[in-house]
């Protein structure tokens, strides 16, 4: 055990092998400082060159300290290692847990906080994985980049390859892979044959419900289908809303009938996605299709409707009815 001593302030250095190293420093001086700065150091390493080198043999390597455990326990035991500790306790001052620095044409640093937050120096510094072509740095103020030359996965999984994930390719492209991945999606589809719907009073608007509905689910991921006429939106936001259909009338008795159609919402109509179409003959077949943006709550049930503004009492046969809805913001 080797003892220095300066003032009141003691440094130990306790040997306990041949190769291993303890140190600890208390310090109980009361400073008085005028116009220095005060430095502790419990540890301090330094390597410095200042020579030549020549020889053309193996690269010369400036390493300020290597620290590093291995082996296991011989018996049940298990044991903790740790290549290096560091902590940093204060009250009512800024502790940094690590302060790693490197300087060259530009100087770079990284700071552990006593938070647990992690700082890089400036902008364009870089945090890399495998090699240089994987990593994540800021290019400027308010932007995080992340980079990596086959695509960067956001996924399932945390060890090994995710199987549902989005991709973004270093082209900026966008796709999704795995099943129900992807933006917020439904679609129902009616092709198993018409069914009839009265528009009882003119200019009344009817939803296009089948008692016996033959309208089945499409794919669906975060949408709801009740196995009725309606898909019904899981979540909060924007969608898009797309529908066709083709409508055949009964009756032209007191001349052409004109058909609007729209979306509706909780059975009652929006507004929105609205188109028309005239009938000059009987069951001719027209098609019908549109589309609209919505703004949904969760819970929210979306179908068709439409109404005569030619007179009362006609039916409508409807047939392979088709909505398609995806969500494409909040």
């Amino acid at each position: 055990m080797r003892v220095l001593q300066s003032g009141d302030c003691t440094t130990i250095f306790n040997l306990y092998n041949s190769n291993a190293f303890f140190g600890e420093m208390i310090d109980r001086v009361d400073y008085n400082s005028v116009g220095e700065a005060i430095i502790n150091t419990g540890m301090f390493f330094r390597q410095e060159f200042d020579g030549t080198f020549s020889g053309g043999g193996e690269e010369y390597t400036q390493i300020g300290a290597i620290i590093g455990v291995s082996g296991n326990l011989g018996d049940a035991n298990v044991s903790d290692k740790f290549g290096i500790k560091v902590s940093a306790i204060g009250t009512a001052d800024v502790s940094y847990a690590g302060w790693f620095s490197a300087s060259g044409a530009t100087e770079n640093w990284g700071i552990f906080n006593a938070a647990g937050n992690v700082f890089l120096g400036d902008f364009g510094e870089f945090t890399y994985w495998g090699d240089t072509a994987i990593g994540i740095y800021s290019q400027a103020d308010t932007f995080l980049d992340l980079f990596a030359d086959g695509g960067v996965r956001i996924g399932d999984s945390s060890a090994g390859a995710p199987t549902t994930y989005m991709n973004i390719s270093p082209g900026g492209d966008t796709h999704w892979v795995g099943a129900g991945s992807g933006l917020f999606y439904g679609n129902m589809d009616q092709s198993a044959g018409a069914f009839n719907v009265t528009l009882t009073t003119i200019n009344v608007w009817v939803e296009l419900d089948a008692a016996t509905t033959n309208i089945v689910a499409g794919p669906l991921n975060n949408m709801t289908f009740d196995g009725d006429h309606f898909l019904k939106a899981n979540t909060t936001g924007a969608y898009t809303v797309v529908y066709s259909l083709i409508p055949a009338i009964d009756s032209v008795a007191g001349g052409d009938q004109h058909i609007e159609f729209q979306v509706f919402k909780n059975g009652a109509v929006t507004g929105k996605g609205e188109t028309h179409v005239t009938f000059k003959n009987i069951l001719r077949e027209l098609p019908v299709a549109s589309d609209t943006l919505l703004s949904l709550t969760a819970g929210d049930e979306i179908s068709v409707g439409a109404r005569n503004t030619s007179s009362s009492g006609k039916v409508i046969s409807v047939d392979h009815l088709e909505m398609t809805m995806v969500m494409v913001g909040g």
